[in-house]
């Protein structure tokens, strides 16, 4: 069942409980039983809720969450853990056909930067494995889409460089330009009855979060004769280097992107997250700052699960100290929380009267999805106008990607971190 059918089910569900709490609750302020129509009424429905129900019979609420699928076509709205690589998910859908007829140790030693070279000098030496995934792949402006196996292994590379990542984010991988997810927005209400008392009916509801394929495009110039005389190892570099710059800015996007398109939108400015303020003008942060933090989503009953501020916020803290001028330790109850460091989060930002300002994202990073268009394309540019002067080639690497939260509320943003 698709998740619009299934978000439609849930509201004409709540709707009617709704009506039968409404009904319920007017005898009850009268003080007097229900009327007999209004008993015929209450009875229809339950009846009709026990059958929209029952058109939902395999239908798991664990499946709205990071790390299922709200779909039955195998592979479309999965979610990988920080585990799973996009490469192992690829293999493992039915539907796959590797190019080439590759077998899994031949697509493990495919290069991206091999293949980049063939593409621009027309030498294949050494690169004939990757000649073959390429084959069935040229675009017709003249650009080149990565090979499925080559895709997954440029993306599995994003997303090893990713902070988010790291903590635990949940990769989507998207199979088309738009995907949608179901989310949690609301559990099932319980309460205690007295001995032969009604029991309160109540449902779970559901929203629909969208991801939207967006582009984010890498160009860069290299010279002639670095291609020319490249070795294996140089091509390699080539790979990684491409696949941090994509992933440096896609972390930036997950943790502060605009939400102005074409950009994402970030954890900072996502509805529904909570942001806490170090003052009018910010200030340095505390051990007791971070407290109140991670206090205030567990109060969501959520447990935070890893902390992303700046390397200087990071510094700050490592150079606390005591009055014997001993370094401090975390707090028990956030000793075991990891922290990470990212160079994408600014140091410069303005608040108040203060310039030098950062930002800090703590919560239960499951919930931040990151969606990823599983096919990942290149461009090559010989010697056009734009490069012709500098004997250089254009290369031009892009992948589409967008990024959503499953349970903002399991987010807190600090601002006004100073140093």
């Amino acid at each position: 069942m698709d998740v619009e059918t299934m978000l439609e089910l849930t509201r004409e569900v709540s709707s009617k409980m709704e009506r039968l709490a409404e009904l319920k609750a007017k005898a009850k302020a009268e003080g007097r039983d229900l009327s007999r129509r209004e008993a015929a009424e209450v009875a229809k429905i339950k009846e009709d809720a026990r059958e929209l129900r029952e058109r939902l019979p395999k239908f798991d609420p664990r499946a709205a969450q990071p790390g299922a699928s709200t779909s039955r076509e195998e592979g479309a709205g999965d979610t990988l853990t920080p585990e799973q690589r996009v490469s192992d998910w690829l293999r493992e859908r039915s539907d796959y056909r590797s190019a080439g007829g590759f077998g899994r140790d031949d697509r493990e030693q495919l290069s991206v930067g091999k293949m980049i070279r063939g593409a621009i000098t027309g030498n294949w030496r050494d690169a004939e494995a990757e000649q073959r995934a390429l084959s069935e792949n040229v675009l017709a402006n003249g650009g080149y889409a990565l090979a499925p196996e080559l895709s997954a292994r440029v993306i599995d590379r994003v997303h090893n460089n990713m902070a988010v990542m790291k903590l635990g984010a949940t990769t989507v991988p998207m199979t088309t330009q738009q995907m949608y997810l179901a989310r949690l927005a609301g559990g099932a209400n319980v309460s205690w009855k007295s001995e032969g008392a009604a029991i309160t009916e109540s449902s779970p509801t559901f929203e629909r979060v969208t991801l939207t394929a967006k582009t984010l495009p890498c160009l860069v110039r290299i010279s002639a004769e670095l291609f020319e005389d490249a070795s294996p190892e140089a091509m390699d570099t080539i790979e990684r280097e491409l696949a941090l710059a994509l992933s440096l800015e896609l972390d930036r996007a997950c943790l502060r992107g605009s939400g102005v398109d074409p950009e994402p939108t970030g954890i900072r400015n996502a509805a529904g997250v909570t942001v806490t303020s170090l003052g009018t003008n910010g200030a340095s942060p505390t051990w007791d700052n971070v407290i109140d933090v991670v206090s205030s989503v567990r109060a969501s009953n959520i447990e935070p699960d890893g902390i992303v501020w700046a390397s200087r916020t990071q510094q700050t803290f490592d150079k606390q100290k005591d009055l014997q001028n001993r370094y401090l330790e975390p707090p028990t109850s956030l000793a075991e929380i990891p922290r990470v460091s990212s160079n994408q989060i600014p140091t410069n930002l303005t608040v108040g009267t203060s310039t030098d300002c950062s930002e800090a994202f703590i919560g239960r990073w499951s919930d931040c999805l990151v969606g990823i268009r599983t096919d990942l394309r290149f461009q090559v540019r010989v010697l056009d106008e734009r490069f012709i002067d500098n004997l250089q080639y254009g290369l031009l690497v892009y992948l589409r990607a967008d990024t959503a939260l499953a349970h903002p509320a399991a987010f807190n943003v600090v601002t006004g971190v100073r140093p």
